[in-house]
């Protein structure tokens, strides 16, 4: 989780609004946040499943740069 933090961090200026609302409940809520599903991050953040679809690419992206 640490490595999506950063990155989430690193990204957060690129962000859509959408995708701020997400980052930032991700990082307010980091222990949780993982073992949400898709359709409660976005009830949560008030975006839609699609934007938090869109938005979890970021943690799958970080995933293949190491492979």
């Amino acid at each position: 989780m640490a490595g999506v933090i950063v990155k989430i961090n690193s990204l957060h200026d690129r962000f859509s609004k959408a995708e701020k609302r997400i980052a930032a409940y991700i990082l307010k809520n980091a222990e949780q946040a993982p073992f949400q599903s898709v359709y409660e991050l976005a009830r949560k953040t008030k975006v839609s499943v699609a934007s938090v679809s869109r938005f979890s690419q970021i943690g799958r992206a970080s995933c293949r740069e190491r492979v």
